[in-house]
């Protein structure tokens, strides 16, 4: 029988796959709905069982991009809709401020439409 603590690491595994799936190859295999599922019986047992902690653990990561070779391409217009530049930015999205040429440009905010 299984017990709560192999729940854990089954729970991690499984999360660390579907992760895989959706970020690296593009064919989630679940709903983000049926993934959430499973991240918050993680987290409960994570809670549950303080000392299995694991910083490695889905739970502990934030936003991280495990896809190190996607491209981002970032369209800059300013408020009037005028188009200043198109920057193409590997290994993320930029965050606080980009150079352009002789213009500083902060990044406040992103949309991305995907066709």
């Amino acid at each position: 029988m299984q017990t709560e603590k192999d729940r854990i690491l089954e729970l991690r595994k499984a999360l660390e796959y579907h992760n895989y799936k959706y970020y690296i190859e593009n064919a989630p295999e679940i709903s983000d709905r049926e993934f959430d599922g499973l991240m918050h019986d993680l987290e409960k047992l994570e809670e549950k069982y303080p000392e299995m902690y694991d910083p490695n653990s889905p739970t502990q990561r934030v936003g991280r991009d495990i896809n190190q070779e996607f491209t981002y391409t970032v369209e800059i217009t300013n408020n009037t809709g005028k188009h200043l530049k198109i920057v193409r930015v590997s290994n993320g999205l930029p965050t606080g401020v980009e150079r352009l040429g002789n213009r500083a440009v902060e990044v406040t905010g992103c949309s991305m439409f995907v066709s």
